[in-house]
């Protein structure tokens, strides 16, 4: 899953207008996964600070009410800033809210994010299988080419001159 967003916000704006979403469907991720990263980066264009926040939904509504929140991932006053962050099952499958705030009341600002979400994932059963089977009729295929080979060998064999 790749996210490519570009942020523009002012203070006078709206604080419901400061973040953009990456949503990842459970349907989209195999059953036996793991290992999530979040990996990216965000950079204001023109090199005026910004913060940043990396959160779930709930976190981003308490954030923009001003009440207490937990984010995944946060900088204050930087100009860009690369991040890496483990996840887990439940929030790589939810929607992740990447957060912008200006703190130059006056200055707007284009934070250009980018974010890459990867991880591992488990052989299933039905795969091994299908594998096995898959294997299974080339090594048939191969020992009836064989056969054939031998057969043609004897059938077109020269006779020897008298």
């Amino acid at each position: 899953m790749r996210v490519t967003a570009t942020i523009s916000w002012a203070e006078k704006a709206s604080i419901l207008d400061c973040s953009a979403e990456f949503s990842s469907l459970p349907p989209l991720i195999i059953e036996e996964s793991k290992d999530f990263v979040l990996k990216g980066n965000a950079t204001e264009v023109s090199g005026y600070r910004f913060n940043f926040y990396i959160m779930n939904l709930d976190n981003y509504m308490a954030w923009s009410s001003g009440r207490a929140y937990a984010s995944y991932f946060e900088r204050k006053n930087v100009t860009g800033t690369s991040f890496a962050i483990q996840l887990t099952k439940d929030q790589a499958t939810s929607t992740i809210h990447f957060i912008v705030e200006n703190p130059l009341r006056d200055v707007n600002e284009t934070v250009k994010i980018s974010a890459i979400l990867e991880w591992q994932e488990k052989a299933t059963m039905a795969a091994t299988i299908g594998g096995w089977m898959l294997g299974g009729i080339i090594a048939i295929i191969g020992v009836i080419i064989i056969i054939v080979a031998g057969i043609a060998t004897l059938v077109f064999k020269p006779k020897p001159k008298t």
